[in-house]
């Protein structure tokens, strides 16, 4: 019989102290040992009471919960503009923008804020409309979007930078 110490909260153990053991899988590696437990989980179907419908596009995301339309604002445009201006420093500089410091850290820059900017965005606003689903018992209802980098692929070479940004 071994004894293992887990580096758990007592909260996080507590959720799993009545649950049935399914596997562990034990690894030895660098000098530290890791185990894993897979536990059985009885899953209950969710039945939402009503759905909200979201449309995505670059510059609003569109709401419908069955009684009222909201629009909310997205920041996609601002991230890309911060990605445009990065790709053409690039163009500009083509032979250097990768060894020059100064513009190899500005690339990098824009590039960076461009991600946070989707990223931050993404965040707030799923902190915004995820508690009105839960508080409400709604599912949240998307577009079909399969198919979209093929199709994308036959538009515009100006769409398909777009779709590009959002992979």
């Amino acid at each position: 019989m071994v004894h293992l110490k887990t580096q758990a909260q007592e909260r996080v153990i507590e959720r799993f102290k009545n649950l049935r053991w399914k596997e562990v899988h034990v690894k030895y590696e660098n000098s530290r040992l890791y185990v894993s437990i897979v536990f059985e989980f009885r899953y209950e179907p969710y039945v939402p009471r009503g759905i909200i419908a979201l449309d995505i596009n670059m510059r609003t995301i569109t709401t419908y919960d069955g009684s009222k339309v909201r629009r909310f604002r997205t920041r996609f445009v601002d991230a890309l503009s911060k990605r445009r201006r990065a790709e053409k420093l690039q163009r500009k500089y083509s032979e250097r923008w990768r060894f020059n410091e100064k513009i190899l850290s500005r690339v990098k820059a824009l590039h960076r804020r461009a991600r946070n900017i989707v990223i931050d965005w993404c965040w707030k606003f799923s902190k915004q409309i995820v508690p009105k689903a839960l508080k409400h018992g709604y599912a949240m209802a998307l577009e079909d979007l399969k198919g979209l980098r093929e199709n994308a692929n036959s538009k515009s070479d100006e769409i398909t930078w777009k779709f590009i940004m959002f992979e």
